[in-house]
């Protein structure tokens, strides 16, 4: 498949954010008058994506909804719903036969900054098995997550050792699933056993995604488009 392929794994109900945006999924976030996907789409458009493709559980109706009659020159944009909770791993899985290969992860929630060829040359010549967007952040505002040694990251997951975070932008490989046995494959599993084996890049960027995951940062999205939140 040619182009460049982003999943956007956006099935999950947002429980920190849900309070403020009164329920809705993290998707439909209103900011400056409009859900938080068409900037999310618009971006990735600029960012060089040719495909995006929605993971979609909770809220799916109401999404796919608000992409009706929503259009973004040379952006294709499809969906694929879940029949039963797989979890984000689990709904990339059943989501490969659409995409490119390589192909980028944006979580649903994740404002993406990175150019994805950049993200994607990172991978390089077939010793990673996925290339995650890192930065350096305060641990009073977001607590790192994996640790970067070499531009690897050597350990996923929010240890005494973690240096970064992950910004929520991911190159993999479609075949990087191959390694496991079983379905769905949950993301517990998948990057610390990539991670373990020396398998996933890092791609250290300037600074952390805005996001739309908790209050606060919702805020600073709103804050950073010039009509202000809706």
């Amino acid at each position: 498949m040619s182009g460049r392929s982003v999943a956007i794994p956006a099935g999950g109900r947002g429980t920190r954010i849900a309070p403020t945006i009164g329920g809705m999924p993290k998707s439909l976030a209103p900011v400056a008058g409009r859900p938080f996907v068409h900037w999310q789409l618009e971006a990735l458009g600029a960012l060089g994506a040719t495909h995006a493709h929605l993971c979609l559980g909770h809220g799916a109706a109401e999404i796919i909804d608000a992409l009706g009659g929503f259009t973004i020159p040379g952006l294709r944009v499809t969906w694929g719903e879940e029949v039963e909770p797989l979890g984000v791993i689990g709904a990339l899985h059943a989501a490969v036969p659409k995409l490119s290969d390589p192909f980028v992860v944006v979580y649903g929630d994740v404002l993406p900054s990175v150019p994805l060829d950049r993200l994607i040359d990172s991978l390089g010549d077939g010793g990673s098995m996925a290339a995650i967007a890192v930065a350096v952040t305060d641990p009073d505002v977001e607590r790192p997550n994996v640790r970067v040694v070499d531009q690897r990251v050597t350990v996923y997951g929010a240890t005494p050792t973690a240096t970064h975070l992950d910004i929520g932008m991911i190159a993999m490989r479609r075949s990087s699933f191959d390694r496991f046995d079983r379905s769905p494959i949950h993301e517990a599993d998948y990057f610390p056993d990539l991670a373990r084996a020396g398998l996933i890049a890092a791609h250290e960027a300037a600074a952390p995604c805005l996001h739309v995951g908790d209050p606060v940062s919702y805020a600073s999205v709103c804050a950073a488009f010039p009509d202000g939140p809706s």
